[in-house]
C-alpha cells in the first residue's frame, strides 16, 4: 500500500524524509511542485538530480537514470551545471548517447525501433514522458538498455534529438552512418 506521503502531519513526514536516501528524495521531488516544496519545508532545499553522486547515480538502473534525467531537465529548462554530450548512431540500429562530459559514470544508450517490433523484446515496459509525448518504453532484463518504440523510428531520433536541442541548447557531439548497409537499403 502506497504512503500518502504529501497527507502525512508535518512531524511525520519530517520523519519519513530524514530516513530516506538522495535517489528516493530525487524521485519523490520531481512527482510534483507541491512534492518538491514538502521535502524543502522539511531541509531538504537542493534536491536535484544534477546533485547526486557518481555512486548514487550508478546505484539507478539505466532506465531510471533516463527518466531522472528527462524529469530535471524539463524542470529546470537548464544544463548549464551538468553539461552532457549528445551523439547520434545509425549503424544497423538508431541510438541516441547521452554522456556527461570527462566522466564516465553517466553514459546512457537509447535504442528507437518500431512500434511493430515491440513484442520482439522482452524486459519492463512503461511508458515514458518525453517532452509533450508518451513513448512507449521497454527497458532490457539486464537494466542498461533502453528500447523506445515510435511509429517511424527516424522520427523518433529526429524528436528526440530536437527536443534535447532545442529545449535544451545542447549539440550534437557525434555522428556516426554505417554508409555500407544504407547503400544498400
Amino acid at each position: 500500500m502506497p504512503l500518502p506521503f504529501l497527507r502525512l502531519p508535518f512531524l511525520a513526514l519530517r520523519l519519513v524524509v530524514s530516513l530516506m536516501n538522495n535517489v528516493s528524495l530525487v524521485g519523490v521531488s520531481l512527482q510534483s511542485r507541491r512534492a518538491d516544496y514538502a521535502l524543502k519545508k522539511c531541509g531538504k532545499q537542493n534536491v536535484s538530480f544534477f546533485n547526486l553522486d557518481v555512486d548514487e547515480i550508478n546505484s539507478i538502473r539505466s532506465s531510471d537514470q533516463f527518466e531522472l534525467f528527462l524529469l530535471e531537465t524539463e524542470r529546470r529548462q537548464s544544463l548549464r551545471k551538468w553539461p552532457v554530450t549528445l551523439s547520434v548512431s545509425v549503424e544497423g540500429e538508431f541510438t541516441l548517447g547521452i554522456k556527461k562530459e570527462e566522466l564516465d559514470f553517466f553514459n546512457l544508450e537509447v535504442h528507437f525501433e518500431s512500434l511493430q517490433d515491440i513484442d520482439e523484446i522482452e524486459g519492463h515496459r512503461k511508458d515514458l514522458k518525453i517532452g509533450d509525448r508518451f513513448v512507449p518504453t521497454i527497458v532490457s532484463e539486464d537494466r542498461r538498455d533502453i528500447y523506445t518504440f515510435w511509429e517511424d523510428k527516424t522520427d523518433g531520433l529526429i524528436f528526440v534529438t530536437e527536443h534535447f536541442s532545442r529545449n535544451f541548447n545542447m549539440e550534437i557531439n557525434g555522428v556516426s552512418i554505417n554508409t555500407i548497409e544504407s547503400a544498400t537499403s
